[in-house]
């Protein structure tokens, strides 16, 4: 099992990033820019991780029915 943020997590991760960099005008800017890049890579991982693993499960529960 994964153990970290989800999905709705690194969501509003990302948006009070947004929030911080208007804040900050132009300080730090390099530094958000890089946590934006990485909190967006972990998020689509975890979307592509979450979308196979709701097919694996559809395709069981499909199987398991005897269909």
């Amino acid at each position: 099992m994964r153990q970290g943020l989800t999905i709705a997590d690194l969501e509003d991760l990302l948006e009070d990033i947004k929030v911080y960099l208007e804040l900050e005008q132009g300080k730090n800017v390099e530094y958000w820019r890089d946590i934006i890049t990485i909190a967006s890579d972990e998020l689509s991982q975890l979307r592509k991780l979450d979308s196979s693993q709701r097919g694996t499960m559809s395709a069981l529960d499909y199987y398991s029915t005897g269909r």
